[in-house]
């Protein structure tokens, strides 16, 4: 016992460098079966992601949390605030990508509550600018 623990201690530089290097390598292989999985049915594992984001989000402001998959779909094409192009991929431009919006922000996350619009619409909105967006206001 005493060997392994003067070993780990006289190559600490080293531990840490192989340690850096397989987390490296294990994200890009999480990164690619999740990217896998998600052109294989783009619909189905973004809702998962977001119902669990919604989900722990709710339970970290203590907000009500009823919804499932099903109140998220059909996905929509286009952000109903600024009619830009949903992403549902996280490409590189952020402003455009898919996000779960509450429309009455007290309400929580409950049915009739919840819409998909675009991060930066979600963003303004959240930012002070609800007022200009209008919270109540949801365009099919």
């Amino acid at each position: 016992m005493a060997r392994i623990t003067k070993w780990h201690f006289a190559n600490i530089e080293r531990r840490r460098i192989k340690g850096r290097e397989y987390k490296r390598k294990a994200a890009a292989r999480i990164k690619a079966h999740d990217r896998e999985k998600l052109l294989s049915d783009p619909e189905r594992h973004w809702t998962r992601r977001a119902i669990t984001r919604c989900k722990n989000r709710a339970k970290a402001e203590g907000a009500q949390f009823d919804i499932d998959s099903s109140d998220l779909l059909p996905l929509p094409e286009f952000c109903s605030v600024f009619g830009i192009k949903l992403d549902y991929f996280g490409g590189p431009e952020r402003r455009t990508w898919a996000s779960v919006d509450r429309i009455v922000p007290a309400l929580g996350y409950v049915k009739g509550n919840v819409r998909v619009i675009s991060f930066a619409a979600n963003w303004a909105k959240s930012d002070s600018a609800g007022d200009i967006i209008g919270a109540h206001k949801t365009i099919s």
